[in-house]
């Protein structure tokens, strides 16, 4: 018993011992004050072979530290990210908690699948960072000058990636989506993005934008092409990918505009089989949709009214839709997966093909139907105007 008492004794004084340092970080002991976290890194290639890395680290910490962008240049990236320890005023930079990972566009079209491998395998780095492409543009621009002298790209790129439903119609993928995807397909999709001067900007030290610019298309292992921004909705369409709270204009018919709100209900390709032989795919969306009434007179009580604004939302991306299936075929690209969709559907029928599918893709006819359903009008039917308290304008 006395044995019992002296080992938990012994416990809670190391507990306590514990709790009376100053907090942590693994790997030597050192005071997290004195680690900087670095959430950006991008990667260029320069023209003699050498890589350009940039590191981002935003402003806060217990010092209330600036926001931080360092760079250098080095024959590897794992060369570069050691040096960069030699710029920074703390003791060590700290990779465990990077966010985001830019590739400029010249690294992307040499040798992505490279790059791509240093997260791999990087004990430091995770497979959940989100991928970007700097279309037309280097990583260095994106890393070291958007965001202005208050705040740094980590938040950009961040808050794309949190608000994304409501800022664009676009999907992040991460370095180990990416990376499967290459792994299963040879191929695969890659959020792109560019950096360009805010266009509210009243002086020159003014904060600079980066803005999503539809998908970089991947081909063993390399940057072959663009998803340009406008059928970047048909990807997500087809895809079943950030359709929470898309923004769709349309005209009215009478001079105005229309703004609808859209919502992915669900989105299959189904396989047409006949003898044996694949001999279509159809691929089926729903959308459920509200209408946002700004500066327009149309009826949308009149069920005619309802019915054409739904038949011109299922028309528009319809065409977004069909654009990128055209895209893959003519590129000969399953850039979107489709084959795994069609596998899953019918497995045996799937397995009985005797042409393998890259054969296939190409030249089998592709039918895109989107269903939209406008659920809600947000019509105020009397206009809000001051009334007695207790009294609410009928709507």
């Amino acid at each position: 018993m006395k044995k019992a008492a002296a080992i938990l004794a012994a416990l809670c004084c190391m507990t306590l011992a514990g709790c009376a340092g100053p907090v942590t970080l693994s790997g030597g002991g050192h005071d997290i004050g004195r680690f900087e976290l670095i959430q950006t890194i991008g990667v260029d290639l320069n023209e003699d072979r050498t890589v350009t890395v940039s590191a981002s680290s935003p402003a806060g910490g217990e010092e209330g530290a600036a926001p931080l962008a360092l760079k250098c240049v080095s024959g590897t990236v794992v060369g570069a990210l050691k040096q960069l320890h030699n710029y920074s005023a703390k003791d060590r930079l700290f990779y465990d908690h990077t966010q985001n990972y830019v590739l400029g566009e010249a690294a992307a079209r040499e040798n992505l699948q490279g790059y791509l491998d240093f997260i791999r395998r990087d004990m430091n780095m995770r497979l959940d960072i989100a991928l970007f492409i700097a279309k037309g543009g280097t990583a260095e621009q994106i890393v070291a000058h958007a965001g202005g002298a208050d705040s740094e790209v980590s938040a950009i790129l961040n808050s794309m990636q949190k608000n994304l439903s409501l800022l664009t119609d676009g999907y992040v993928f991460s370095c180990g989506e990416v990376a499967a995807n290459l792994a299963e397909r040879s191929c695969s999709l890659v959020s792109a993005v560019r950096f360009t001067p805010s266009d509210n900007a009243v002086s020159e030290d003014a904060e600079a934008a980066v803005l999503q610019a539809g998908y970089g298309i991947l081909k063993d292992g390399v940057l072959i092409g663009y998803v340009d921004e406008e059928l970047t909705a048909g990807v997500n369409l087809l895809l079943g990918k950030a359709m929470e709270a898309d923004i769709l204009e349309l005209p009215d018919g009478q001079g105005g505009r229309l703004a609808v709100w859209i919502t992915l209900d669900s989105s299959e390709f189904l396989p047409v089989y006949r003898d044996g032989s694949l001999v279509s795919v159809d691929a089926r969306v729903k959308l459920s949709a509200s209408i946002d009434m700004v500066d327009s007179g149309v009826n949308v009580h009149d069920p005619a009214v309802l019915q054409g604004l739904e038949e011109d939302v299922s028309r528009t991306l319809s065409q977004k839709a069909e654009g990128v299936i055209n895209l893959s075929q003519d590129m000969k690209l399953d850039f979107l997966g489709i084959e795994k969709s069609v596998q899953l559907d019918a497995p045996l029928k799937f397995a009985k093909l005797g042409e393998a599918w890259t054969n296939l893709f190409p030249t089998v006819p592709f039918y895109v139907t989107v269903e939209t359903t406008i659920a809600r009008t947000n019509d105020m039917r009397v206009p809000a105007e001051v009334v007695e308290e207790g009294v609410h304008a009928q709507g």
